[in-house]
C-alpha cells in the first residue's frame, strides 16, 4: 500500500457561525471540535497528516492542540492563505517537500474540511480506496429535498433530485492528479474553465484536467458545522452516540 497522507483545513476563520472562536475550536463535548476530527485520522490508514491553520493561529495550534493532546500523525502545522484553495495548496506543498520520489505516483492525498467531526476512519478508509481505484473520489449522500435553481428571486429551474448529491470531504486524489490540477489552476491566473468559485478539489480535477471524479457513499452524520444550528445538531450527535452501546 502506498504513502497515504492528508490534508486537514483549520484556516477558515468561521463567520457564519459568528462569535470570537472559530469553529473548529469550538468545544464539542469534551474536546474541540478539531480534535474530534483528527482522532478520525489518528485511527484510520493515513500515515501522515498536515493540519493547515489560519495566520497567527500557529502556536495555538502547536500548544494548546498538539501540546495537550496525542496526535502522532500529525507530522506539520502549515499556514493557510486568503482563500480555501490556497490553504489546500499550501498543504500539498507541504507534502511535495516530503513525499520520495519513488512514493510519489501511488501516494494517496486526502483533503478535509477541520469543522467535519465526525468523519469516521471507515470513511477515509473507503476514500482512500477510491481513490487508488480511480485516481480521484469524493464522498457524496444523495439530497433529501427538492432542489430548485433561483435566478433574480424567481425559480429558473428544477434539477430532478435523483441526480443530486450532496459532496462531502475529505476528498480523495492520487497526489500526482491533485498536484498537477493546483499546478494548472495558479498558472492559468487562478481562473477555472466556467464560471464559480473553488469550494473543493474535485473541481479543479474535473475542469482543469478533465477527469472524471467518482463518487464514494459518503455518511450523512459527517456534517460541515457552519451556522449555530449546525452545532446543536452536533451536541445531538454527540448525545446519541455516547448512549450506543459500544
Amino acid at each position: 500500500m502506498g504513502k497515504v497522507c492528508a490534508v486537514v483545513l483549520a484556516a477558515g476563520n468561521g463567520s457564519r457561525m459568528g462569535g470570537e472562536i472559530a469553529k473548529q475550536y469550538r468545544m464539542l463535548g469534551d474536546l474541540p471540535v478539531i480534535c474530534h476530527t483528527l482522532a478520525a485520522f489518528e485511527q484510520s490508514v493515513v500515515n501522515e497528516v498536515v493540519l493547515v491553520v489560519s495566520p497567527g493561529m500557529e502556536e495555538y495550534a502547536k500548544n494548546d492542540i498538539l501540546g495537550k493532546f496525542s496526535f502522532s500523525k500529525v507530522r506539520d502545522i502549515v499556514t493557510g492563505g486568503r482563500q480555501r484553495s490556497d490553504s489546500v495548496y499550501a498543504g500539498i506543498c507541504d507534502l511535495y517537500k516530503k513525499i520520495q520520489k519513488k512514493d510519489w505516483e501511488d501516494a494517496v492525498v486526502l483533503v478535509h474540511d477541520g469543522a467535519r467531526p465526525f468523519v469516521t476512519p471507515e470513511l477515509i478508509g473507503r476514500m482512500v480506496q477510491g481513490a487508488k481505484k480511480e485516481a480521484c473520489a469524493i464522498p457524496a449522500v444523495p439530497v433529501k429535498d427538492t432542489i430548485k435553481q433561483v435566478r433574480g428571486g424567481y425559480v429558473d429551474a428544477t434539477p430532478e433530485r435523483s441526480l443530486l448529491y450532496s459532496v462531502q470531504t475529505p476528498q480523495a486524489f492520487l497526489m500526482p492528479v491533485l498536484w498537477e490540477a493546483y499546478g494548472k489552476y495558479y498558472e492559468d491566473g487562478m481562473q477555472l474553465t466556467d464560471a464559480g468559485a473553488v469550494t473543493d478539489d474535485a473541481v479543479l480535477v474535473e475542469r482543469m484536467l478533465n477527469k472524471k471524479v467518482a463518487v464514494v457513499e459518503g455518511d450523512y452524520y459527517n456534517i460541515k458545522l457552519t451556522t449555530p444550528e449546525d452545532m446543536i445538531i452536533a451536541r445531538a450527535f454527540m448525545e446519541r452516540k455516547g448512549k450506543e452501546p459500544g
